[in-house]
């Protein structure tokens, strides 16, 4: 699941012998220079309300652009998955969380600009500090509110949100989790 077309050439030499060693990692035949494709980090917000429901958003852009999909986004260097999730949800709705608890994670693949990558997303679970100054910026087209039971997964435009979500309703269902 390497990117083969887009690195035709060792980064540190310019040899064209620059080829997957494994599903992983290219290495150069001329110097021996190695690359690994490690996944990268999302922050994935559940954010609830005061009556269960949970924040959904539709994307204003590709990929998946349309689709409903929870906020949140990939993990800048230096920060903790808490601190962008912060960060993304500010910059997307303008939104300040009181809390958040870890609920799972899930690998996923996000293909953007003709690059695939692969991402490991990690979910949590939010209170809001201020869900009455909710607006729709960045990369949102708009935003509502969902009882979990009532999303449709079809509806989502990303495989590591249907199956985030499906765990939620999963563990709600059960009784191990309540919003």
């Amino acid at each position: 699941m390497l990117n083969e077309d887009l690195f035709p050439y060792c980064p540190k030499c310019g040899a064209k012998e620059f080829a997957p060693a494994s599903d992983k990692h290219f290495q150069c035949g001329a110097c021996g220079f190695m690359y690994y494709f490690n996944p990268c980090g999302a922050a994935v917000g559940i954010v609830k309300d005061g009556e269960g429901r949970i924040l959904l958003t539709r994307r204003a852009r590709d990929p998946a652009a349309g689709t409903l999909d929870l906020p949140g986004g990939f993990i800048d260097f230096g920060e903790t998955a808490e601190e962008a999730l912060a960060r993304e949800l500010f910059e997307e709705l303008h939104l300040r969380i009181r809390s958040m608890t870890y609920f799972c994670s899930m690998p996923n693949l996000y293909r953007y600009a003709e690059v695939l990558y692969h991402t490991i997303d990690f979910f949590f679970v939010c209170e809001a500090a201020n869900l009455d100054e909710l607006e729709a910026r960045d990369e949102i087209a708009g935003f509502e509110f969902r009882a979990v039971e009532a999303i449709d997964l079809d509806e989502i435009g990303f495989d590591s949100i249907q199956r985030g979500l499906s765990k939620l309703k999963e563990e709600i269902a059960s009784g191990r989790f309540r919003l």
